[in-house]
């Protein structure tokens, strides 16, 4: 357990946001299918394997679970702390935890960001948090960066988060079209969510593919079948807060 610090709260969590150390334990993952969306290849087929066979090929089955669980107590510390936090006012903190550690356009982490924020994400995950800094990146998050948790997590890192997060009990869900994905209308989100959103254009690598529980897709019926990372993403928060909310407005 992390050190506690006055009132029982972790010395973490008033510091700056870039001070803030990754979280591991994240919901159900949900990955967002961003940039162009693919016909549907038999080699890219999604192959869902057994959690144990995931962290023995990963070399993370020992002490795996008890990083996981350190990683869980941080996350539903994060839980609390957004509850009686941020989103106190008039609101109730979710189960989603958004990783965008792929996505590379400051302009697409930016306007994440506000929606998260605005929608009550209990953490956004990034490849650098220097980002979050640029004048490009405050123009659009209008500060949501200030009140919006942020973790650290570089690509290099991620199939490792993402496994300890499965660890711990979150289901991973990535947005993207494959051969076994569910439409986004008719797929039912977990109460604890850690969505995943692939590179702009190339979408999420096949490594990843193959950690994830579930894949969704967002229906189309125009000619471009192509979403931009950030619609796609702020479509599927909105559709995980309707279901676990009642309600979700973007404003």
């Amino acid at each position: 357990k992390g050190s506690q610090g006055p009132a029982g709260k972790p010395q973490w969590a008033d510091q700056p946001v870039s001070a803030v150390p990754p979280a591991w334990a994240v919901p159900s993952v949900a990955m967002a299918a961003v940039g162009r969306q693919r016909k549907p290849q038999p080699a890219a087929k999604t192959n869902m394997v057994s959690g144990a066979v995931q962290l023995a090929q990963l070399g993370l089955l020992e002490p795996g679970m008890e990083q996981a669980q350190e990683v869980d107590e941080q996350l539903r510390t994060a839980l609390s702390v957004a509850a009686g936090g941020a989103h106190a006012v008039g609101r109730q903190s979710s189960g989603l935890v958004l990783i965008a550690s792929l996505l590379g356009k400051t302009p697409n982490l930016a306007g994440l960001a506000r929606t998260c924020e605005v929608l009550g994400v209990v953490e956004m995950v990034v490849a650098d948090m220097k980002v979050s800094r640029e004048k490009v990146f405050t123009a659009i998050s209008v500060t949501a960066e200030k009140w919006l948790h942020m973790r650290e997590v570089r690509e290099a890192a991620l199939a490792a988060h993402i496994v300890r997060l499965k660890q711990a009990g979150w289901t991973i869900v990535g947005l993207e079209q494959t051969a076994d994905s569910s439409p986004l209308s008719v797929f039912k989100f977990p109460p604890r969510t850690v969505l995943l959103l692939g590179r702009e254009r190339e979408g999420i690598p096949q490594p990843l593919l193959e950690l994830l529980d579930s894949a969704v897709e967002i229906p189309q019926a125009g000619i471009i079948r192509s979403l931009n990372v950030h619609v796609a993403g702020s479509i599927a928060i909105s559709e995980f807060m309707r279901q676990h909310r009642g309600t979700a407005q973007i404003c």
